[in-house]
């Protein structure tokens, strides 16, 4: 597919949304068709036209600092404020790293053999994958509303999380209809994935809500898994995390930044090297209610800023590979109520196929 075709329909998505804010449906169509419109682009081609446009980033970076030839920058006008900027992009950016699903898909909520291949190839290349809209929009409302009352009167601790002022993080139960129905039509997607991904044995380790509300400042870009060495890489148990929005998110919302590929060996750059992950713009997750991503915990990312008057929620799960001889991910909140967890404090969980049997699944 061309890709002027590709940024035309992606346009015109947003130019629709423009004139007519209140028509969810038609803008959700007109995301899917952008999105279809990628179907027959690989993952692999999409990171290569990303190594394009890397290989000039990397080389500017370079030659603003001056390394090589001290005279350049002043010579092309090169703006060295550039690399202490922090910038963001949404639209298309998005779309390229969400999964292109079939109508058909949608309607029976299981996904091709083709589309948990590609799923699982985006985990592995990006460390993050989005499917769009696969909620319907009176089920997330439910659950948005049953989050909030919840919120207001808690019957356990709020979970630990970083600028945690306009932020609350609070564990789920299982047996409440509203947030149970997130749990189950996400599972009924995203389940072959998972154990593509973590195998046959992986455990639940959180289960919980996330609520950014108005006002909620900036998070620092972290991973939610830290590698401290090459051997983490396979010494660590692998974990997956996925955040389910209740509500169409903006820019302004405390959108998800995320960084796609950060997964890896950008964990071991010395820390002069550091400026390269800034420098690069953050994709920051405009999505429609019903949207599930999926991150590798891996991935660098962070909430940012709500200066909206809106309050973006979240539920979310992650699940952890259990292989014996590897350590448990490092960095992660484990934000989940103390009953579902096997031992205490928080050294085993249940596994996934008896998590979903909780659910009548």
């Amino acid at each position: 597919m061309n890709l002027v075709l590709i940024i035309a329909v992606a346009s015109l998505s947003y130019y629709v949304k423009w004139i007519l804010d209140e028509k969810h449906i038609l803008e959700i169509e007109l995301a899917h068709c952008s999105r279809t419109c990628m179907k027959n682009t690989s993952v692999k081609e999409i990171e290569l036209v990303f190594r394009i446009f890397a290989l000039t980033m990397v080389s500017e970076i370079v030659t603003l600092k001056g390394q090589y030839h001290p005279e350049l920058p002043s010579i092309l006008n090169f703006d060295l404020k550039s690399l202490d900027m922090e910038t963001f992009t949404a639209g298309i950016a998005v779309d390229l790293i969400s999964l292109p699903m079939r109508i058909e898909e949608l309607a029976t909520s299981h996904l091709t053999e083709e589309s948990l291949e590609r799923a699982s190839e985006s985990l592995d290349r990006f460390g993050v994958v989005l499917l769009q809209s696969i909620i319907p929009l009176d089920v997330c409302k439910r659950a948005a509303a049953d989050i909030a009352e919840q919120i207001k009167d808690p019957k356990v601790t709020f979970g630990n999380i970083m600028e945690s002022e306009f932020r609350h993080d609070y564990p789920l139960e299982i047996g409440n209809n509203a947030t149970d129905a997130i749990f189950t039509t996400t599972m009924t997607f995203i389940d072959k994935i998972i154990t593509r991904q973590l195998g046959n044995h992986a455990s639940v380790v959180e289960y919980s809500s996330l609520v950014s509300l108005p006002g909620a400042g900036q998070q620092g870009v972290h991973p939610d898994t830290n590698m401290k060495s090459a051997e983490d890489f396979r010494g660590v148990n692998k974990m997956i995390s996925v955040f389910v929005s209740l509500a169409d998110v903006d820019v302004d919302m405390a959108a998800l930044d995320v960084w796609p590929g950060t997964h890896t060996h950008v964990h071991l750059l010395p820390s002069e090297q550091h400026e390269l992950l800034v420098s690069a713009p953050a994709v920051r997750l405009k999505i429609p209610a019903g949207t599930a991503v999926l991150m590798d915990s891996r991935t660098f990312h962070r909430g940012s800023s709500n200066n909206s008057t809106k309050p973006r929620p979240v539920q979310y799960f992650s699940f952890a590979e259990d292989t014996d001889g590897k350590a448990a991910p490092d960095g992660a909140t484990y934000s989940m109520r103390d009953e579902y967890w096997l031992e205490k404090p928080k050294r085993g969980s249940i596994r996934v196929d008896q998590w979903k049997k909780s659910f009548g699944m």
